[in-house]
């Protein structure tokens, strides 16, 4: 009779999902723990474990570097690297940083393709209102320089790896705030008609209240069910404020990017506390 290494559920290595039904089931049961890293429907988690598949990262690594941000799955910095290393001809990249203009330069190297190159200076973070940006971009701008510049070289060299994402940390910057039209909420019509008793043109006037953008409504009320997720798993709206005041602007005001890096610093508040 021939023997067989039995195989265990518990081998992670091996542990991938054979078909849509055990997709979905791992989706479910990672989106009612804390190892979900913000993704808190199993929808979008079921999204994550399956472009994942593509790229050929494990459900796990699928979960923690993918996000979904507006309806598209987005690599985080680290994770688009490791899918273009894995690729059977990538040999390697070069980055050089030019003190004297804050510019960050990469070349990405393929066999059989000439280089790609890119830069990404300080005038370029600028424009983009990322230079000064509290977070990494205050803390180590030089690395940011350089991942940026990193990310546009890969991202043209292994289009065909990455199968079109962007990285996340190109979507993560807030909405600019909307200034507010006071005069449009008060508008004032004349009317075409004469009354004949007092022979005064007469006037109406409509007073409406400024309708709020339906972009807004979406985010604000995205940020309070992401809230009410980790009110229920036990955070405090102490420590939910504590890390709500390291992020800029309104929630109503949110990209869906910047909504998922509230959530991962929401989510490893909740790993410290547990601990």
């Amino acid at each position: 009779m021939e023997n067989k290494e039995k195989e265990s559920w518990t081998d992670l290595k091996k542990f991938e999902p054979n078909n849509l039904g055990q997709a979905w089931k791992l989706a479910d049961i990672l989106s009612k723990t804390s190892f979900s890293a913000g993704h808190k429907p199993a929808q979008d988690i079921f999204i994550c474990i399956s472009m994942g598949q593509q790229l050929g990262l494990n459900p796990f690594q699928s979960v923690q570097n993918i996000s979904v941000i507006n309806g598209r799955p987005t690599l985080w910095g680290d994770a688009l690297l490791a899918v273009c290393q894995s690729h059977a001809e990538y040999e390697g990249v070069e980055t050089v940083f030019d003190e004297k203009t804050n510019t960050a330069t990469c070349k990405a190297l393929r066999k059989g393709k000439p280089p790609v190159t890119e830069t990404f200076s300080e005038a370029d973070a600028r424009q983009a209102r990322l230079w000064g940006k509290s977070g990494p971009w205050s803390q180590y701008p030089r690395k940011m320089l350089q991942n940026r510049a990193r990310t546009w070289a890969l991202r043209t060299q292994f289009a065909d790896a990455l199968l079109g994402l962007i990285s996340s940390e190109e979507l993560e910057e807030p909405l600019p705030a909307q200034p507010v039209d006071k005069g449009a909420a008060v508008r004032v019509e004349e009317s075409p008609t004469i009354e004949l008793d007092t022979a005064i043109p007469q006037a109406s006037v409509t007073v409406e209240k400024p309708k709020r953008k339906t972009k807004q409504d979406k985010a604000q009320k995205a940020y309070d069910e992401l809230v009410k997720s980790y009110l229920d798993d036990g955070l405090t709206q102490d420590q939910i404020d504590t890390v709500r005041e390291k992020f800029n602007g309104e929630p109503s005001q949110w990209t869906a990017g910047y909504l998922v890096n509230f959530g991962k610093e929401l989510n490893n508040l909740l790993i410290e506390v547990s601990l």
